[in-house]
Order: structure tokens, then C-alpha cells, then sequence
């Protein structure tokens, strides 16, 4: 699997999902990015927003799968509007939506977790999940 969405091919592709979302790779994936943020010299222990990235050919499994994330994680979670796209190089629409998560600090096993329950909703409702990051204020005057 391919955690590089250019490199993933089309979703139309996809037969088996819990193939397709790999924990071990979203494991290593996750360990690299902690590491990664914390290498650039980002504190551990500030407050991040993790947005979790999905994507999904049936708009109908994936408000399926939103309302379920919802219901998982309650008030813990902001789930963006989902988006319409089109992948011009595999000629097929599919529909995006991001969740994010607010952590009180860099925690890559907590970030674990949360991976964990949602690719077994990914799973059960056909949806990839593309990963995850964080974004950074910028605190320049």
C-alpha cells in the first residue's frame, strides 16, 4: 500500500479495503510524522490538530461512515463539509472528507488509537483512508 495519494491509483481499484488501509503502514507512517514534527523542533507537549483525510467513490457509505465517526467520537471531533473531486488522471469522481481530532499534546500512540478505530469504519463502510497531518500556525508579525 501506498500512503502517497498520488501514488495510490485509482479507488475504483480498490478490492479489499482493510488490504488497502494497512495499520502497520499508518504505523510507521505515524512514527515517522511525530517524528518528523518533533525533529523540526515543534515542543511535544503543545496542542495539535490532527485532520484525518478520507475518500470514498459512494457518497452514500461515506455519510454512512461520517455519522458513524460521530457517534464514536462525539464532541471530540470537527468533521469538515465533505467535497466533490475529480481525479483527472484515473478519469472518476470521489468524495473527500476530513476529520479532525484535537490532541492536548504530540502523542503518536494516541494518534495510533485514533487511526485504529476509524480504518475499521473505513473498512466496514468501503472508504480509503489517506492519512493524516497537522497544520501550523504562523506566528510571524
Amino acid at each position: 500500500m501506498s500512503l502517497d495519494y498520488e501514488d495510490r491509483g485509482p479507488l475504483s481499484a480498490i478490492k479489499d479495503y482493510a488490504e488497502f488501509n494497512d495499520l502497520d503502514a499508518f504505523y510507521s507512517m505515524t512514527d515517522h510524522i511525530v517524528g518528523e514534527i518533533l525533529d523540526d523542533g515543534n515542543p511535544e507537549d503543545q496542542e495539535y490538530d490532527i485532520i484525518h483525510y478520507f475518500s470514498s467513490l459512494n457518497f452514500a457509505n461515506l455519510e454512512k461512515f461520517v455519522v458513524e465517526v460521530n457517534n464514536a467520537f462525539g464532541n471530540e471531533i470537527y468533521i469538515e463539509d465533505p467535497d466533490e473531486c475529480f481525479d483527472e488522471e484515473h478519469n472518476e469522481t470521489f468524495f473527500s472528507v476530513s476529520i479532525i481530532i484535537t490532541h492536548p499534546k504530540l502523542d503518536g500512540q494516541a494518534i495510533f488509537d485514533e487511526i485504529t478505530k476509524l480504518v475499521s469504519l473505513c473498512n466496514e463502510y468501503k472508504i480509503a483512508y489517506d492519512g493524516w497531518g497537522t497544520q501550523f500556525d504562523d506566528d510571524e508579525e
